[in-house]
């Protein structure tokens, strides 16, 4: 497949057989697009700074299997088909992509490693280590997998204690199941090859975060299918093993390409169980709230076991659900995480719970709150950050596992951080040089917005308008606009103001009236009305909005059909 270029939907499609989905993932089946990051225009020359690579879309056929991105299984799909004929019908659901071919095929599992190694070439590679960028990406599925700056130690490469850098890859925006990263790296003869890994992955504490590793389109080895990176709070090389045994690659001298794609791994085992007793253990809590309300009389026995001993029954069959899903995640984190804390809260509430019903309303909104917690874990188990600074292939004698700088090297670089903070211009940054035909912003907020629009206005304004520069400065929330404009030091643009401030300005004209320009009209067109209702005054329009504030509705479609109750439609229906 292909997608159509200039698209901004990932392409996305279902899978129904025999005229019906055979499960909920084969809803809404992603099919990623591919990107490359430009380095062309790389780098602040004004402070010395390196600033987000601009983003390109790959056009060209690759080939994917069918992934799960939106349950818990997080895995290639499978799809069961009956002997002889069968309906099969693609239907797509956002996205334009061109289909040059689809195949029901037999995925055949790669050998272990234990096998593969007595096949082995005996030859392996003596010679310099070869580390190669993390950041320095040919391909990725999504532009939200980053290259980015990370200063948190000296040991990260490169790193500067007084220039941001872009010197990593990952973390939180590379954990949504099925997304990939693919590299480009050249070994310089045939060999035996060790590769680490340097990561860094502290967001899910005490859980592992999985990624299928394939080296030139293939899974080399079924341990790669899902391999854990344990959880680490600093910066930690990672040597590709299995049970301590470091695995050897047989590569031939030139070009290779190496993917990490994000997976589940072992959580997929679980995580649709967790989700299940979720979903029941709501339903009784809904129950028992029938009988009692959601603030019970804690002095009172409301028999419970004579009104809803079905309920009763139902909890003590999760209680034994939750103790075997607990066990097995604790032997499959490397710690204690607020997964398995959780499920121990709530097998010890549910054991007494069995002990006398009376114990159910004395610890009702704890009993909710455990709910709760299992259900924002259930949501946190399904992304797998990581982090990546480089990766190294080397001599499989070669121990690069201590490599970095070490303790001083670090105290070092943390002093100079510091000092520097104290004469680092945070103030802003011109785009170009002053004159007549530079635009001065003014933007409130953090340096990482400042960095978004920075990007934004080179790689795009800028580029559109080369005889207009920019000159943007990131100024604190108390920076007043109208103490400005006394002493003659008010820029052209301000961002992000209250429209109180807006109007304050219109009030002693101030600001000027956009809908004197001709492409007014077009570009108010982007709004609704009602956005630009706080900033007209007699006609006139003095800002463009950047937020909407509107109200929204939830219901629960689940509970509404238990009870046979339709979605409403009015006010009145909902009263």
């Amino acid at each position: 497949y292909m997608a159509e270029a200039g698209s901004t939907d990932t392409p996305s499609f279902s899978v129904a057989i025999g005229g019906s989905l055979p499960y909920y993932e084969a809803s809404n089946i992603l099919l990623p697009k591919m990107y490359r990051d430009d380095y062309s225009a790389y780098g602040d020359s004004a402070l010395t700074n390196e600033s987000i690579p601009e983003q390109i879309e790959i056009t060209e056929y690759s080939e994917y299997y069918c992934f799960d991105t939106i349950g818990y299984y997080g895995g290639m799909l499978y799809f069961y088909l009956e002997k002889g004929e069968n309906a099969v019908s693609l239907t797509v659901k956002s996205g334009s992509v061109y289909i040059k071919s689809a195949a029901f095929t037999y995925y055949e599992n790669p050998t272990d490693y234990k096998s593969v190694k007595q096949n082995l070439i005996e030859d392996k590679y003596t010679g310099e280590s070869l580390a190669f960028e993390s950041e320095k990406m040919d391909k990725k599925s999504n532009t939200s997998v980053l290259a980015i700056n990370d200063a948190s130690s000296a040991s990260v490469s490169p790193s500067s204690p007084t220039d941001k850098l872009i010197n990593a890859v990952g973390g939180s925006n590379f954990a949504e199941a099925g997304q990939y990263i693919e590299w480009k790296f050249t070994v310089p003869k045939d060999g035996l090859y060790n590769i680490t890994f340097k990561y860094r992955q502290e967001i899910n504490v005490g859980m592992n975060s999985y990624r299928r590793i394939l080296i030139d389109g293939e899974v080399p080895y079924s341990e790669l299918e899902q391999y854990a990176f344990p959880y680490n709070s600093t910066f930690t090389k990672e040597t590709l093993n299995v049970n301590g045994e470091a695995m050897q690659f047989a590569l031939s001298k030139g070009e290779h390409t190496l993917r990490m794609q994000v997976v589940i791994g072992g959580l997929s085992e679980l995580l649709p169980y967790v989700n299940k007793v979720v979903n029941t253990l709501t339903e009784d809590y809904r129950r028992i709230i029938m009988i009692t309300g959601t603030k019970p009389d804690t002095l009172r026995d409301y028999f419970l076991e004579n009104s809803i001993p079905e309920t009763l029954e139902s909890l003590a069959a999760q209680k034994k659900e939750i103790d075997r899903i607990w066990k097995e995640l604790e032997a499959l984190s490397s710690s204690s995480s607020a997964g398995s804390k959780t499920l121990g809260a709530l097998s010890e509430q549910l054991a007494s719970f069995g002990e006398d019903s009376y114990n159910i309303t004395q610890n009702l909104p704890s009993f909710k709150s455990n709910i709760s917690a299992l259900c924002n874990w259930l949501l946190e188990a399904k992304q797998q950050p990581i982090k990546f600074d480089y990766f190294v292939l080397s001599d499989p004698k070669t121990d690069i596992t201590n490599e970095d700088g070490g303790f001083f090297k670090g105290v070092i670089f943390n002093i100079k951080y510091f000092l520097f903070t104290f004469s680092k211009d945070y103030a802003g940054n011109s785009l170009g040089s002053q004159n007549a035909d530079t635009i001065s912003v003014w933007v409130t907020g953090s340096s990482a917005k400042y960095n978004i629009l920075y990007r934004l206005i080179r790689g795009d304004f800028e580029k559109q308008n080369p005889n207009i520069k920019v000159d943007l400065k990131l100024v604190t929330a108390t920076a007043k606009l109208a103490n400005s404009i006394v002493a003659g030091k008010n820029p052209d643009i301000a961002l992000e103001q209250e429209s109180t401030t807006i109007m304050n300005m219109v009030f002693r004209k101030a600001v000027t009236d956009l809908s004197r320009f001709e492409d007014s009209d077009e570009v108010m067109s982007r709004f609704r009305d009602t956005a630009l209702v706080p900033i007209t005054y007699n006609g006139k329009v003095y800002a463009m909005p950047n937020t909407q504030v509107f109200s929204a509705l939830y219901y629960r479609t689940d509970v509404l059909s238990e009870m046979e109750l339709t979605a409403p439609e009015s006010w009145q229906d909902v009263v």
